[in-house]
């Protein structure tokens, strides 16, 4: 009976220690499972209203697995229509990171995500071929995107350069920068991340931004009255006595 008595304790001993073994490892596995699971940050954007292509552009990109699942990163909204909507949507109380948008008419700093080519727009019956860009900054054109630009309406010189040509300055760049929402300091895991973000955001396309316009040039004139003494003048001083600046926009045109 004594034996049997001690086989029975020592059994519920072992089994007790088997479960104490157990659970301990179980909460080991849970703790640094906990240490190694990556949380994920939501992102908003500042400005967005502005830039609704670019916008749009964006919020297709944290739909792909890589910002989702990898960078572990999830887009939130800002200025809803609807609060109680943005509420559910959001279901945060503030966002780990922002990114904001820049333009500015000539590269900045950041990431471009877009970039397009701008023109004054004008009426032929206007009579004019050109403007300043102080013109331009100051508002005192009308400027559009130059694929707007349809008949009967042209595209004014810009400092006597067209779209197509080197240094031509009304070309508008949308960028943007990533920044913690609040003052990270040392948190590296957030510094990270947000490295991480735009390395990928660097390399993935950019379809909104755009090549230098190709344009043709087309000259045309009317017939040419010649008056009594024009022998002489093409004799003395050649086609361009006779042409004048006529010749300079024949020369340029294809």
């Amino acid at each position: 009976m004594k034996a049997f008595n001690f086989l029975r304790a020592a059994l519920i001993a072992g089994i007790t220690v088997v479960s104490i073994v157990v659970s301990l490892s179980f909460c080991a596995l849970l703790f640094f499972s906990c240490e190694v699971m990556t949380p994920v940050d939501e992102v908003i954007f500042t400005r967005a209203e502005e830039f609704s292509a670019e916008r749009e552009f964006l919020e297709q990109l944290f739909l792909q697995p890589d910002f989702k699942d990898k960078l572990k990163l999830r887009l939130i909204y800002e200025n809803e229509k609807d609060e109680q909507e943005a509420a559910k949507k959001m279901q945060v109380s503030s966002p780990s990171l922002i990114i904001e948008f820049t333009p500015s008419w000539a590269q900045a700093d950041g990431i471009p995500i877009s970039k397009t080519w701008y023109v004054p727009k004008e009426n032929p019956l206007a009579e004019r071929i050109g403007t300043s860009f102080a013109a331009c900054l100051a508002g005192k054109e009308t400027l559009v995107p130059i694929e707007e630009i349809a008949p009967p309406y042209t595209g004014l010189l810009v400092d006597d350069l067209s779209a197509a040509d080197e240094n031509y300055p009304l070309v508008r760049y949308v960028s943007i920068r990533v920044r913690a929402a609040e003052d990270s300091g040392k948190n590296t895991r957030l510094q990270k991340k947000i490295t991480a973000l735009e390395t990928k955001l660097a390399q993935e396309p950019k379809p909104l931004i755009q090549q230098t316009p190709s344009i043709v040039w087309i000259c045309s004139a009317g017939d040419l009255m010649l008056d009594r003494g024009s022998g002489d003048i093409l004799i003395d001083e050649g086609a361009a006595g006779i042409l004048g600046k006529t010749a300079d926009y024949f020369n340029k045109s294809d």
